[in-house]
């Protein structure tokens, strides 16, 4: 909020008097490219040699500044982690956002049953699937288990990142003419189990199977048999759930 309104003045600066917008517009860009150096090269020095390997002045060496770049922009390597942790939960959720299309009553009538399957495929055509991350995210957890307080703040991330999935879920689920059986937090911590739980086989085991593949054999599964068909959707009832009745 302070920077928002640190730019919203200065942008009211530069049209009082329009030949000072450059210099006005350029320590805040300079403060964005700093931001966005010391978080790539945060990403690669905690992968490379661990949160707690890691010091201050090896992100600051890898990125090409001082301490106090660092300290102007973040207090701790924690918080750190957690804008890290922001700019990758931005991507997982506009991945997943990207793989459940705006039905409209105009296109309802191509969505079905099938929809789950087609959503799940999109997704894992676009999914992010960063071994650094991986890493990163692996190891901080495991800290955020020894430090409750830690453990606080991370759980806290993970509800937001979940009731955005959790609404991209019942999205898709409502495409296919279903809805939820169990609540929407506990359906997204499911998905996102299997999500985690493939990212790791596929690194530890890189060939082993078809990239994604318990996503893909097991998302569609684990969706339908915690949904039910919506009477009077006016949509095809699912084989796999007639079967089953």
């Amino acid at each position: 909020m302070d920077m928002a309104r640190d730019v919203s003045r200065r942008r009211r600066a530069s049209a009082d008097s329009p030949t000072q917008s450059t210099p006005h517009a350029r320590p805040s860009r300079r403060r964005a490219e700093t931001r966005r150096r010391l978080l790539h090269a945060a990403l690669a020095t905690f992968a490379d040699r661990g949160f707690y390997g890691a010091s201050v002045e090896d992100i600051c060496e890898r990125a090409g500044f001082t301490r106090g770049a660092f300290y102007s922009n973040f207090a701790s390597k924690e918080e750190l982690f957690f804008a890290l942790y922001a700019e990758q939960a931005r991507r997982l959720v506009a991945a997943l956002a990207a793989s459940v299309p705006d039905v409209t009553p105009e296109t309802a009538a191509s969505f079905g049953p099938d929809a789950i399957n087609a959503a799940v495929e999109r997704f894992l055509a676009v999914r992010p699937d960063d071994r650094q991350w991986f890493l990163v995210n692996a190891e901080f957890t495991l800290h955020a288990v020894r430090h409750p307080e830690t453990a606080r703040a991370l759980a806290a991330h993970r509800r937001e990142v979940r009731a955005q999935i959790a609404q991209l879920l019942i999205q898709a689920l409502a495409d296919a003419g279903r809805e939820p059986t169990i609540d929407a937090d506990t359906m997204a911590r499911a998905v996102l189990a299997l999500h985690d739980s493939s990212t790791e086989y596929g690194f530890l085991e890189p060939g082993a199977a078809p990239d994604r593949e318990l996503e893909r054999q097991v998302v569609p599964v684990l969706l339908r048999a915690i949904s039910r068909d919506v009477a009077g959707a006016g949509k095809p009832a699912d084989p796999e759930q007639r079967s089953a009745e």
